[in-house]
């Protein structure tokens, strides 16, 4: 398995089957299989992947002092970047397919349901945004000792 996972060649077919659930969408899009509410199923399975991707990128540091598997940490920032993917996705499609930029209707939703922040709105800006295109060393270096704290 280290073999496997060391070998410069894996990271294709792993990018690959991270389309996977996108490519499944447009399947099931192009044949008509969306189902009664087809915005509802795209917005709800690109945050499942989201969160998937999330768990499994946060995931990787313990598995792989746990296998004893170093090299996994090669497909860590794919995946955190496989879920800030998905993530603006599931944004877009909440924000675009679904309200159409109705910022009135989006704020009368968020007062209504309050989960739809997930707690803190800046959390997205000052850990995930940051961290997608400049990796997370970077990121705490330029968000300075509150973020290395813990004050998200």
């Amino acid at each position: 398995m280290k073999r496997l996972l060391a070998s410069r060649w894996i990271k294709a077919p792993i990018f690959a089957l991270c389309l996977g659930p996108l490519f499944l969408l447009g399947w099931r899009a192009l044949t008509g299989r969306l189902g009664a509410n087809p915005i509802e199923l795209v917005t709800h399975s690109t945050g499942d992947w989201t969160i998937r991707f999330l768990l499994t990128g946060l995931a990787v540091t313990p598995l792989r002092k746990l296998l004893g598997w170093p090299e996994l940490i090669r497909f860590r920032r794919m995946l955190g970047l496989f879920a800030f993917f998905y993530g603006v996705l599931h944004l877009t499609t909440y924000l675009w397919l679904d309200k159409f930029f109705d910022w009135p209707e989006i704020l009368k939703d968020v007062v209504k349901r309050p989960f739809i922040t997930a707690g803190d709105p800046q959390a997205w800006r000052r850990t995930l945004a940051p961290a997608a295109p400049a990796g997370v060393r970077e990121r705490d270096r330029r968000s300075g000792p509150l973020l290395l704290a813990g004050q998200v």
